[in-house]
């Protein structure tokens, strides 16, 4: 019953959702317990710092501070003074005087570590939830990223963590003023609890404003979250395809699209900031009809000869004032909240397993391959309705090199992607060694494949990383000058050197080059079973010769499964299936397909021939 009613207060729902969400963060919440304990030990010496400020403003009034004797705590610690220093009014307030400052300097020692511990925290918190998100995107299917803006996921891990982080700081504060607050309400009780009746009429009123204010924070903050995405998307996908945007001389729409975006983006932002900076003045308005009306009472009081000694109505007030900047604070605490209400759906997205596409794995390990790779009645598809692959069946013997040729959307890509388990494929379909590959564990099957791609993927680093990326082992420098003579490379490598940096995706190597660059690092890599998908496609025919060579000679007692357009490259396979619309159609020697002029075979290979020669 009691948790249900306190399920209907906002400010208790925002701090069971935080915690919820640091949990799902994988931070617990229990590492706050020192910073607490510290915030709560620094309100305490608060406390005291302005309990002492009574007695010592009234001795200072009064000009006498016998009354002291009256006070069990004073008394004690005043007889700890030696002699007639008891009796004596002088003595007693220097006592006073040193323990207010005692207590004041305690107070702030306490908040300054609670800070460092707290700092501390939130930049661990920053760095862990940024580990855990790029954990995130590793573990998620390549389907996933087919569809992601990239742009956009960078956001989320740099732009939205900090600014996460940044808020999550303020807890520093918030510990603080709660306890404080406590504090404050108490003293204020402990002088006189009438006073405090009516000062504390303000305060119910101020907090239910301002949670109008707060939604329409929330709301803002979640429109700015969608701008700001969409404006990441433009960016990436105009930088990223900068060729083409020149290309279509398309510069002009690309600039009116981002400044419309950049200037929604703007326009939330500014609805966000101004909601926020209406807080401390509306908070301020409050404080001041809280002290306006705490004066008034103070006054009837006093002309009533209601009122205790005036020094307790000078501290009354004191306290009302900082109780008000510490009820303040904790409304800026929520319009904070709600300023990242958008940032913070969008990190919780990330944790969401919801259309990740996440391609489970075995615990098998792959010693390595001993027969075979068997497709069997595989069916596939990227889209409900649409097929890509239909039942395709196909065994790869050990030590056979075996090439797929068809038509463009055919499905002889997606073929290599399942097989490396990119994308989950269906149960019984894609067997090696009579093993289910998804009984295997992810890592050990790749680690006995090699792909090589037509899409080459190169670092922005230097050659060196980009041709001994992912390897786990010692390499040589004799054996990487091998590889560089096999792959072609070595004039490359003699005019660029081994340290220079090839760029964003490879930019400062030629095409040709970058892909020499991921064969080498194929050939390094020395699988059981290499994959060659359009492996020689950027290349011109004089390299592409050398590098057929070259790879005949590294694919030697090696299981190879060629992807293949161009015909003139699968001359020397084993075998060659051909693909129509996900279905295998024909299979055979060259020569066997070649000679039969009704295959699909006999037709591609004619109209490639025509092709070159035109």
């Amino acid at each position: 019953m009691k948790s249900s009613i306190l399920l209907r207060w906002p400010v208790y729902r925002s701090w069971v959702a935080s915690l919820r969400f640091l949990k799902e963060a994988g931070i617990d919440p229990r590492i706050f317990v020192a910073s607490s304990a510290l915030a709560f030990a620094a309100a305490l010496a608060e406390g005291a710092f302005i309990g002492l400020l009574i007695p010592t403003l009234r001795g200072i009034l009064e000009k006498n501070y016998a009354f002291v004797n009256q006070i069990p705590v004073l008394k004690t610690v005043v007889n700890l003074l030696p002699g007639t220093l008891p009796q004596s009014s002088k003595a007693v307030f220097t006592l006073l005087v040193l323990m207010v400052f005692f207590f004041g300097v305690t107070k702030n020692a306490l908040c300054y570590f609670q800070s460092l511990v707290t700092r501390y925290q939130v930049l661990s918190f920053a760095a862990k939830l940024r580990g855990m998100i790029y954990a995130r995107y590793l573990s998620f299917g390549k389907m996933f990223f087919d569809h992601a803006s990239f742009g956009h996921l960078h956001q989320v891990i740099i732009t939205y963590v900090t600014q996460l982080s940044q808020t999550v700081s303020v807890f520093n504060g918030l510990l603080y003023q709660m306890f404080a607050l406590f504090v404050y309400l108490g003293i204020g009780l402990f002088i006189s609890w009438k006073l405090m009746l009516f000062s504390m009429i303000v305060f119910p009123v101020s907090y239910f404003v301002l949670q109008n204010l707060i939604k329409r924070i929330r709301r803002s903050s979640e429109a700015w979250s969608e701008a700001y995405s969409e404006l990441g998307k433009r960016i990436s996908n105009a930088l990223s395809s900068i060729l083409l945007v020149k290309a279509y001389t398309n510069e002009e729409k690309e600039k009116k699209y981002f400044n419309f975006t950049n200037a929604r983006v703007r326009d939330f932002y500014f609805s966000i900031e101004k909601k926020q900076l209406l807080v401390t003045p509306m908070q301020e308005v409050f404080t001041l009809c809280m002290i306006l009306l705490v004066v008034g009472v103070m006054a009837v009081m006093l002309t009533r000869g209601k009122a205790g000694g005036v020094a307790e109505y000078m501290v009354f007030f004191f306290v009302m004032r900082r109780a008000a900047q510490s009820f303040s604070f904790l409304g800026e605490m929520q319009s904070m909240l709600a300023s990242v209400r958008g940032p913070i759906k969008e990190i919780r997205q990330v944790f969401n397993d919801q259309d990740k596409f996440f391609v489970p794995e075995g615990d098998k390990v792959l010693t390595g391959l001993k027969a075979k790779i068997e497709f069997r009645d595989l069916d596939f598809s990227y889209v409900e309705g649409r097929q890509i692959l239909d039942h395709f069946n196909l065994t790869v013997k050990k030590g056979e090199t075996v090439a797929i040729v068809g038509a463009t959307g055919s499905g002889k890509t997606t073929l290599i992607n399942l097989l490396m388990r990119f994308y989950d494929n269906p149960p019984g379909s894609i067997f090696i060694d009579g093993t289910d590959t998804r009984e295997f564990t992810t890592e050990s099957l790749r680690a006995k494949m090699a792909l090589v791609s037509q899409e080459t993927f190169l670092l922005n680093g230097s050659f060196t990383m980009n041709l001994l990326y992912g390897l786990d082992r010692e390499i040589s420098s004799e054996e990487v000058e091998e590889i560089l003579q096999k792959a072609r490379l070595t004039p490359v490598v003699k005019r660029i050197g081994l340290e220079a940096l090839v760029g964003e995706r490879g930019v400062k190597l030629s095409g040709g080059e970058r892909q020499r660059v991921a064969i080498a690092r194929a050939m390094l890599k020395n699988p059981e079973i290499l994959l060659l998908d359009e492996a020689t496609s950027s290349l011109d025919s004089t390299t592409e010769k050398l590098i057929q060579e070259a790879l005949a000679e590294v694919t030697v007692n090696k299981t190879v499964i060629v992807i293949a357009h161009r015909l003139s490259t699968v001359q020397n396979a084993d075998r060659i299936v051909v693909l129509e619309k996900g279905r295998k159609v024909e299979e055979g020697t060259f020569s066997e397909l070649l000679a039969n002029k009704e295959s699909h075979f006999h037709y591609y290979w004619q109209n490639q021939t025509l092709s070159e020669k035109i």
